[in-house]
């Protein structure tokens, strides 16, 4: 390996970075747009808070690009060989089980899949309507985020903020059932 990564393969892969946020930034706009046509204040607000998220984002993927264009960025450890150090499976990986007051349950192969599928089977809307927060971003928001606390879901037309564990997803079920007044059983069980 050479000793000092290529830097235009690098910068060009920023360039593709940079490009996609534009993009957000762009449809960003339209949605603004659309927003302000239609008398939509709240959204507007909504919007315009993402926006300036995205493009403070934007700002410092930019500074990055610029420091690895401008900086002789050592990578002679890359040569290094690294430990062959064995990780063992973790024993102590979770999913949930969602059982409804009709008998029904949602048990999927991972909380993330029983989180989405149980906002589904409550409603989008009627869980969008609560405005909860997850990890500080809406919990279901009309725009895709562009952050490392933002892994989100696209459901029909939504996005689903998934970031964060088990434990935290079996509480806004939890929160959810309570405001929408749905007894629900939310119980952590392992894996395995």
């Amino acid at each position: 390996m050479n000793e000092h990564l290529n830097k235009d393969s690098v910068a060009a892969a920023f360039k593709l970075v940079m490009e996609e946020l534009d993009k957000s930034n762009q449809e960003i706009t339209k949605q603004i747009t659309q927003a302000s046509m239609n008398a939509d204040y709240e959204e507007v607000q909504v919007l315009v808070d993402h926006g300036k998220s995205l493009k403070a984002f934007q700002t410092r993927v930019n500074a990055l690009r610029q420091e690895w264009i401008d900086g002789d960025i050592r990578t002679d450890f890359l040569n290094r060989p690294q430990p062959n150090i064995y990780k063992p499976p973790n024993a102590g990986q979770t999913r949930l089980r969602v059982t409804f007051p009709t008998g029904e349950r949602i048990e999927r192969d991972s909380a993330r899949n029983t989180f989405v599928e149980t906002i589904q089977k409550i409603g989008i809307d009627k869980v969008r309507e609560l405005r909860l927060r997850g990890n500080g971003v809406p919990l279901i928001d009309s725009v895709p985020r562009a952050d490392n606390k933002s892994v989100q879901q696209k459901i029909q037309g939504w996005y689903i903020c998934l970031y964060s564990g088990t434990r935290k997803k079996k509480e806004q079920l939890d929160e959810i059932a309570q405001h929408l007044g749905i007894r629900l059983k939310v119980e952590i069980i392992s894996k395995h």
